[in-house]
């Protein structure tokens, strides 16, 4: 790219943020190699020792912002999909911490794949699957149990309400965190 001999174009233009937010703000800094950031409403750094100290923050500020504006209205976004070997700052790890304070439910708990989830549960598809696409965000309204089946009812909102069994559910998972790539 940088020999000029391959065309190339370079995005400029900030779709999902304002021009004035601190984030599209240091989306520039940092692509012109600044590394001073700008500090404001809707953009600060909170340094922590730990992985556990930094999730534990996450879990108290996750938890402030869904009483202000609803578990729908809020998510964690983070680097990673799956803890690695330097760090557990990923969905895998901060999900179910983030379930305990989003959903209070006494609904029972199931596990599928390694992973518990109930009722009131906010979930992401990662694979597309019939009509519902990879990303797409609902919450679980119903899990059931008859003659042995597993029954999960997920409501996507506008996508409407889908049926899974235990098979699908390897294609779920929670959603009060995503990566950065998946936001």
């Amino acid at each position: 790219i940088y020999s000029g001999k391959i065309n190339s174009i370079r995005l400029s233009q900030v779709y999902r943020q304002k021009n004035e937010s601190f984030i599209a703000v240091n989306a520039k800094h940092i692509c012109s190699g600044h590394e001073k950031l700008d500090y404001g409403k809707g953009f600060s750094l909170i340094e922590e020792k730990t992985d556990e100290d930094t999730i534990n923050s996450i879990k108290e500020i996750y938890a402030k912002s869904i009483n202000k504006y609803g578990v729908d209205n809020v998510c964690a976004l983070v680097p990673f999909r799956n803890k690695k070997s330097y760090t557990n700052i990923s969905t895998e790890g901060i999900n179910p911490k983030l379930q305990e304070v989003a959903n209070l439910s006494n609904s029972k708990a199931y596990r599928f794949y390694g992973k518990i989830y109930k009722q009131g549960d906010k979930v992401i598809q990662i694979k597309t699957q019939d009509n519902i696409a990879n990303g797409d965000i609902g919450v679980i309204s119903s899990i059931s149990e008859e003659n042995n089946q597993i029954k999960i009812k997920i409501d996507f909102g506008d996508l409407g309400e889908v049926e899974y069994d235990k098979k699908d559910m390897k294609f779920v998972d929670l959603a009060y965190s995503v990566t950065i790539h998946k936001s």
